[in-house]
């Protein structure tokens, strides 16, 4: 996922490029009583917001901000899908 976002307000000297968002309410393994950790499955998105790095990246004003879940899905959700399917 890819975002404009309006920085008005914002100070980007005070923020990080990166951050690490984990928390059970982003699914996991919702079926048990039991905590699968923060590394659980689809438990976890990467943010990161290239413009504390190169303000030129969006226009004034604006920042850009990517979002994407990490890759700690199981293999098995997409083993069956075709490469260039729709």
């Amino acid at each position: 996922l890819h975002l404009a976002l309006d920085a008005s307000g914002l100070d980007l000297d005070s923020m990080d490029a990166h951050y690490t968002v984990m928390d059970r309410g982003l699914e996991g393994d919702t079926d048990n009583d039991e905590e699968d950790g923060p590394c659980g499955e689809l438990n976890m998105i990467a943010v990161s917001n290239p413009c504390v790095l190169d303000e030129n990246l969006a226009p004034p004003g604006y920042i850009v901000v990517h979002a994407y879940g990490a890759g700690n899905e199981p293999y098995g959700l997409w083993k069956d899908i075709k490469r260039n399917s729709p």
